[in-house]
């Protein structure tokens, strides 16, 4: 409960522990995702548009504590986006693909 607690208020639900995931609109549930994503502290971590549905300001946020994440695990991070601003800002490298 305590890892729970603690990867929630760190997406910003800290507050939402005891709902039920019918009660989280998409972009919590979103978050909800990342948090259990990063709770289980893996070495690569699949990320495939993980702030889609999140509005810009909590993209932001969520940006920046993914990077933090990143920073204290040393872990590897693959993220697939349509954002190329994003993928600017969180990658080291950056692959681009193309139809055909």
């Amino acid at each position: 409960r305590a890892l729970a607690e603690h990867y929630l208020a760190l997406v910003g639900l800290g507050d939402s522990l005891d709902k039920y995931p019918r009660e989280l609109s998409n972009g919590m549930r979103q978050r909800v995702g990342i948090a259990r994503a990063i709770a289980l502290q893996p070495k690569v971590l699949l990320l495939d548009e993980p702030f889609g549905m999140v509005d810009s300001l909590t993209r932001i946020e969520l940006q920046r504590i993914l990077l933090d994440v990143l920073s204290e695990t040393r872990a590897t991070a693959i993220l697939v986006t349509h954002d190329v601003d994003e993928a600017l800002l969180v990658a080291d490298r950056v692959a681009t693909m193309t139809t055909g």
